[in-house]
């Protein structure tokens, strides 16, 4: 008798282990969410592991109705880890422990009852208060309530918040693309606009460059006639008639 005594309170301290377990994993996967959905907070691999995982695999969960969606995400749930221990394995020992404790106080107030040993009656009941314990410790942690939680949160976030997220991100990236795009054509059209001023630059240089060719040719022009009638006029009848004989005429 003593000695299931001694093993029902390992069973309890062993529960409250494992209860605890869960109840900080849940705890973990609820600010998982929160700093997963929150673009402001600095966030780590490990910190959003299991949410980025299971919304990188959206693609496959989206092909499946709401009702199944529940059941992947509790497979989800039963396949990731609790540091070294499996979930499944958590929680299905939870239950384990939670039946052998109950067998152990039925057995004990069972024997106590047949036997007719009321020199057992403390250890009896101290099994069952160690039995009342773990039921108290159940009842506080409600592990299926936090695990329905938090897979209604999930589920929420996968079916109405990622998608208005993904199409936000993709209405910013095409903003951003949008404005990178116009960015770049005000650079070019700048770019044309300095090349078109300096072309209109070197037309006007040119056009002044002709003009001033022009007047000089005028000028010469000009100079060449005045110089040739003041040669002509400068000339008299010898200078004539030699001029003549010098071609023979």
């Amino acid at each position: 008798m003593i000695f299931l005594l001694v093993i029902n309170i390992g069973l309890l301290a062993l529960y409250i282990l494992l209860v605890m377990m869960q109840v900080s994993y849940f705890n973990y996967l609820y600010k998982s969410v929160v700093i997963y959905t929150n673009n402001k907070i600095y966030k780590t691999e490990t910190q959003v592991k299991f949410v980025r995982q299971l919304v990188e695999e959206y693609k496959n969960i989206k092909k499946q109705d709401f009702g199944e969606l529940d059941i992947y995400i509790k497979q989800r749930l039963h396949n990731d880890y609790i540091g070294n221990f499996q979930f499944r394995s958590v929680e299905d020992n939870i239950i384990r422990i939670r039946n052998l404790s109950a067998v152990i106080a039925a057995y004990n107030v069972i024997w106590a009852i047949s036997a007719n040993e009321h020199k057992y009656t403390i250890i009896v009941w101290l099994n069952l208060i160690t039995f009342l314990g773990i039921i108290l410790v159940s009842i506080w942690a409600s592990l299926q309530k936090r695990k329905h939680d938090i897979i209604m949160i999930l589920k929420d976030y996968i079916i109405n918040q990622y998608p208005l997220e993904t199409l936000k991100n993709s209405q910013d990236e095409i903003n951003k693309q949008l404005a990178w795009e116009n960015a770049r054509l005000r650079e070019t059209i700048t770019l044309n606009n300095l090349t078109i001023d300096k072309q209109r630059e070197k037309i006007e240089q040119l056009e002044d460059r002709l003009a001033l060719d022009e007047e000089y040719f005028s000028a010469s022009q000009s100079l060449a006639k005045e110089r040739k009638w003041r040669l002509l006029n400068s000339l008299n009848m010898e200078d004539i008639n030699h001029f003549l004989e010098d071609f023979g005429i």
